[in-house]
């Protein structure tokens, strides 16, 4: 059973597409970013804007409790971009390496064929290590072979969650003290 990758199911090297539709789904990618770049701004100026309210000495305790739920909701949705960006960020990285892939295969026939008889596991466990190679800006022709017969585990990050509620109610009243 092959893997997803941007909609399609991958069994094989082949599987992955050419360069042209690589570009392309590059492009969008790009655009996903820009656009939940924007959300996040927004937001982070919408949650500057109600703790800008809710600290003043004249709000009751009920506005800012409302302040509160807002600051909460908006925390959420600053992190979901958060989020996000980063499985986009990781994308794009993939795609980077599968496009330097592309072009290391085209200069050597060994590697094309190493690509091409990988398992549907061992290619996407190249696909992760080439991606995590290129970020940390060592893939070459040399990593490239090391990666295609290493299949290298990838590297698994947690995301923390915290009591977004509570968290919001102490920001306005350390925003508070702070004005006073």
């Amino acid at each position: 059973m092959g893997f997803l990758w941007f909609g399609k199911t991958i069994n094989t090297w082949k599987d992955i597409g050419d360069e042209k539709d690589l570009k392309e789904q590059r492009e969008k990618l790009n655009v996903e970013w820009k656009l939940l770049l924007a959300r996040k701004e927004k937001a982070q100026s919408q949650f500057g804007e109600y703790l800008k309210e809710a600290e003043k000495d004249s709000t009751s305790d009920s506005a800012k409790e409302r302040a509160a739920y807002e600051l909460s909701r908006i925390r959420k949705s600053i992190r979901r971009y958060d989020e996000e960006l980063n499985l986009t960020q990781v994308n794009l990285g993939t795609l980077d390496a599968v496009l330097d892939l592309k072009k290391a295969e085209a200069r050597s026939d060994a590697l094309r064929v190493s690509l091409g008889n990988l398992s549907t596991d061992e290619l996407e466990e190249t696909l992760i290590s080439a991606a995590q190679a290129r970020e940390e800006q060592k893939l070459n022709d040399d990593e490239i072979n090391i990666i295609v017969t290493s299949h290298r585990s990838p590297i698994r990050t947690k995301v923390e969650q915290d009591d977004d509620m509570r968290t919001a109610l102490a920001d306005i009243e350390a925003a508070k003290n702070s004005m006073s």
